[in-house]
């Protein structure tokens, strides 16, 4: 199964970069990484190199969001970790 085209709202492409943005339309939902039923934020800490890094946790797609709660499962080993949509 294909993925479907995207409704494109506004182009912007400037000589000075080699590529075009493009800003999409999307649903009227976002997806959110819930841990116990409520919203999360993300902190990685990599103790050696002293290095923080904060990915995200609310996603335009669902697949990507299941994608991080499944790897939060499996580290945490559990089903604590969930994906609820909202609606905007």
């Amino acid at each position: 199964m294909s993925r479907p085209k995207p409704k494109i709202i506004i182009t912007n492409s400037s000589c000075n970069y080699p590529y075009e943005v493009q800003i999409l339309d999307t649903e009227q939902y976002v997806y959110v990484v819930t841990y116990k039923d409520k919203p999360i934020s993300l902190r990685y800490v990599h103790q050696l190199l002293d290095k923080t890094r904060y990915p995200k946790t609310c996603f335009t797609t669902k697949g990507t969001g299941l994608n991080v709660v499944k790897k939060l499962n499996e580290k945490f080993d559990g089903n604590l970790f969930d994906l609820k949509k909202i609606k905007l």
